[in-house]
Formats: structure tokens, C-alpha cells, sequence
């Protein structure tokens, strides 16, 4: 049996001035600058059986964004968080974003994160369980919401940063953190957060989180958020091949909980610090690999074998009643926590150079739906704009980024989504249509305060889904 390939470094590719020309005006419509690409749309493929019938139950938002707030440091004279924030906030309101998978809002030394949660997330009496009163002008208060925690047993004394805030009630949550990790990003819980929220219950339709329905039927959809290792260094290897490991703990992961809700559909969120664009081989090797985990059975009973998920305690406002109450992770064999912090700082990564590609479908299940719609990778990390006198390539943004990220022309953020299909002959189950998607930049008009062009050193990724209830009878 042949190996998974494990790629070597080699140094970027850098277009020439006449490509970077013609991406950059290719472009502008993919992040969102025209306001054609808000009625661009995307249509699910139909299951195919010989009776089909559809009710359209509803729609929803949901926001992928790296919001770079950092505690404690800085990358240039100021990286505006709090003022950011604010605005932020009141995009979010404005929006009325449903499911919102935030990267780099840090607990750790740092009220941020608290100010969010005040904002978006209604309150419970300890004592009597009763919402507070919430009108309808502050529905952005009803979040229900899951966070990953510092973890300092762990030697991990800074948190990941990793939230999911939903509108939608949370029926369970779960989490890992990462078994390895170098740099800074040793010292977190980076790794991914879980939550199966529940679709046919909006915060505001019912007086008590206790008469959320619990049957089968209810509209459910599992949604998963992540930051990998950041990669500080391209020309050193460590840093992707620990990149590599934590994919494959995240298809690891993904696939347990697909596993355990069957027929449920799935969105996978966040930065993955792969970038497509630049580094297509990673990318590639990244579909590939979550693939063949996710959707064979052989190969992921091996990568089970090989890697352990280092199961975490979550936060959140859950309801009440709900599997939220405890955490679960008494499923899973997977439990133990290798503490040698240099062990996971320079980790040789052997594990993943043993990938062994069992025969597989060569059908793709995990979809890139802004790969798929727009038909090319958006950049959502160091843009850049011409010049207007020079007619040359600058930076789109300079007060937020690193200067050694400037014009670098990533993209790193990505949301997946998965359809299971039911094995079931006769089923009524529940399919997500992407009827919208984009990259969402958050350009602001600069000011005295805050002199910044965006919101944050990355674009976001915005998609709207459609709950379809599929009825199908199939011979």
C-alpha cells in the first residue's frame, strides 16, 4: 500500500507582477467589494430516489473570523482591540449573524472575551433557572455559547481562543486540544471546540430552554471550530508537520462525533493556517487526508490507533437537561495527555509519516464551499490594493499586520460542510442548501482613533444555509 505524501519544503510561489495584476482585479468581487457577489448564490445537489419531497424550514447566518485579540502583546503600535471590538459587536448585531465560530478571542489576561459574553448572552438565575426578560430589539443577547479554557494541569496556561456562539440552543458540547504544538501555540488549548445545536429552536420561541424538543426529528446540525498551529517559518518543517498531525486529529475527532449522529449535517469552521493559495500541495494534502479519515473506515481505525484526542472540560451556556450538562467524553478510548512540552515542541511527527492510503473513493465528501462557488481561492489574509500613480501591488492593510505578512496573499480560513447520507431505506433527515457565501473583510473608513481599514488582519468567511426537512424513499 502507498504512503500519504509528506511534503517538502520548498520556497513559495511568488506570481509575476502581470498574474498578481490580473488576480487582484479578479478578486475584488470574491471578498465582497462588488455588490453583485451578495446575490450570488449556491445550490445543494438533490438526492437522487424515486420520491422526494422538501419543506424549506428555515435559514441561517454563520460567521467564520479570526478576530486577532491577542492578550498582553502587540504587532505594531497598536492593535486597536478594544476599539475594534466595539465595532465588531455592532456588525454582529446589525447582521444578526446566528452562528458565529470565533479564532483569537483570548480569556486569558484579557476581559475581551467577558465583554462578548455580556453582550450576546442572556442570563440565567442560578437559583430558579429563569431567563431574564429579553425583547425583541435585544435578540443579539440569546447566544447560548462554548468556549475551550486555559488548562494550567496541563501546562497549557493560555487559552485557546477558540468560542462558537450560537442563536440556536446548544444540545451538546465537546472539545480536544491538540497533542502537539510549537512556539507560543504550545503553551494553548489550541485544538478544536464542538457543538450539536439545534436548528428548529431559536432562543426567542419559547419561554423556558427546557421545551426545546429532544425527539429524533429534531433539525440538528454539528458544527465544529479550530485554529491550527501557526506557521512561523516556512522554511522550517516542524511547523507543518505539526500542522499535519492536528488535521489528522481533527478528521479524528470529526468523525467520532458524525459517528455518533448519524445523518446529522456538518460545518467544520475556522483558521487553519493552510494556505491554499500559495501552498496548493498542502491544501490538497489536507482534503485528501480529512477524506480518507472521515469517510473510510480502515484508515481511521488506524489513525485511531496512532493519535490520541486530548479530551477537555468546556465552558458555555447550555440549557438545562440537555447531554451540555456534562461533558462527553467517556465515549472515547482516546483520553491521555502526554505533558512534555518538549516532546511537543520538537516533535519528530513520525506518526503521520506512516499514513498508509487504503484504497478509497476518489469522491470528495468534504466540500470548500467558497472553493466551489467562486471556482478559485479567495484571499483572506495579506491583500493587497494597486496603486493608483504606480499601478503597483501595496499592502490593503498595515497597522494590524506583521510587516513580514504583507502582500503574502493567504488564504487560511476556510468553512467545510458535510451531508451524511442515511442508510435508512425509508428517513426524513435534515440537509443544508448554501444558498450564499463569500469572504466578508470588514472594511471600516479609517479615523483618528482607529486608523486601521479593517476589522481585524483577517477576512472573515460569512455563509447563509437553508434547513431543508428531505423526505426520501428510495427503492
Amino acid at each position: 500500500m502507498s504512503q500519504y505524501p509528506i511534503l517538502s519544503f520548498s520556497s513559495s510561489h511568488h506570481p509575476t507582477s502581470n498574474e498578481a495584476s490580473d488576480r487582484s482585479e479578479e478578486e475584488k468581487w470574491v471578498i465582497g467589494t462588488e455588490t453583485t457577489t451578495r446575490t450570488d448564490t449556491i445550490q445543494s445537489n438533490t438526492p437522487s430516489s424515486s420520491s422526494y419531497n422538501q419543506k424549506h424550514l428555515k435559514h441561517f447566518k454563520i460567521l467564520s473570523y479570526n478576530l486577532f485579540m491577542r492578550p498582553l502583546v502587540k504587532t505594531n503600535a497598536s492593535d486597536y482591540k478594544d476599539a475594534r471590538l466595539e465595532e465588531l459587536m455592532m456588525e454582529w448585531k446589525s447582521r444578526r449573524i446566528d452562528i458565529l465560530c470565533l479564532q483569537e478571542l483570548f480569556s486569558t489576561a484579557s476581559y475581551r472575551s467577558s465583554r462578548v459574553l455580556n453582550e450576546f448572552c442572556y442570563k440565567k438565575n442560578d437559583h430558579t433557572n429563569e431567563e431574564e426578560n429579553v425583547s425583541e430589539n435585544d435578540s443579539h443577547c440569546c447566544y447560548h455559547y462554548v468556549h475551550l479554557q486555559q488548562d494550567y494541569w496541563k501546562l497549557k496556561p493560555i487559552d485557546s481562543g477558540l468560542f462558537i456562539l450560537s442563536r440556536f440552543p446548544i444540545v451538546e458540547r465537546d472539545a480536544f486540544i491538540f497533542s502537539q504544538g510549537c512556539d507560543i501555540d504550545g503553551y494553548t488549548t489550541k485544538g478544536v471546540i464542538y457543538a450539536r445545536v439545534d436548528l428548529q429552536c431559536e432562543t426567542l420561541s419559547s419561554k423556558s430552554t427546557n421545551e426545546i424538543p429532544m425527539n429524533t426529528h429534531s433539525k440538528q446540525c454539528l458544527v465544529f471550530n479550530t485554529h491550527t498551529q501557526a506557521n512561523y517559518d516556512l522554511t522550517n518543517p516542524k511547523y507543518w508537520k505539526i500542522q499535519q498531525s492536528q488535521i489528522i486529529e481533527i478528521a479524528l475527532f470529526v468523525s467520532e462525533k458524525m459517528k455518533q449522529h448519524p445523518s446529522v449535517p456538518v460545518l467544520i469552521c475556522g483558521d487553519f493556517n493552510v494556505d491554499a493559495r500559495n501552498r496548493q500541495e498542502w491544501y490538497d494534502w489536507m482534503m485528501k487526508t480529512m477524506n480518507d479519515i472521515i469517510f473510510n473506515e480502515n484508515i481511521r481505525s488506524e489513525m485511531a490507533n496512532k493519535y490520541t484526542l486530548i479530551r477537555a472540560p468546556t465552558v458555555g451556556l447550555n440549557d438545562p437537561g440537555t447531554e451540555t450538562t456534562r461533558n462527553v467524553t467517556s465515549s472515547s478510548p482516546h483520553h491521555t495527555y502526554h505533558s512534555d512540552m518538549n516532546r511537543q515542541c520538537n516533535a519528530s511527527c513520525s506518526n503521520h509519516d506512516n499514513i498508509e492510503n487504503v484504497n478509497t473513493s476518489s469522491q470528495t465528501f468534504l466540500h470548500d464551499i467558497i472553493l466551489e462557488h467562486h471556482k478559485r481561492h479567495p484571499i483572506t489574509f495579506g491583500d493587497v490594493i494597486l496603486d493608483e500613480d504606480t499601478k503597483q501591488e501595496k499592502p490593503r492593510e498595515i497597522h494590524l499586520s506583521h510587516p513580514h505578512t504583507l502582500c503574502t496573499k493567504q488564504r487560511l480560513d476556510y468553512i467545510f460542510h458535510i451531508h451524511q447520507e442515511s442508510s435508512s431505506s425509508v428517513c426524513t433527515k435534515t440537509r443544508l442548501e448554501c444558498i450564499k457565501c463569500y469572504v466578508e473583510p470588514f472594511f471600516r473608513t479609517p479615523n483618528h482613533i482607529m486608523p486601521c481599514t479593517q476589522l481585524s488582519d483577517h477576512y472573515s468567511v460569512y455563509a447563509e444555509f437553508c434547513v431543508v426537512d428531505d423526505a426520501v424513499e428510495q427503492n
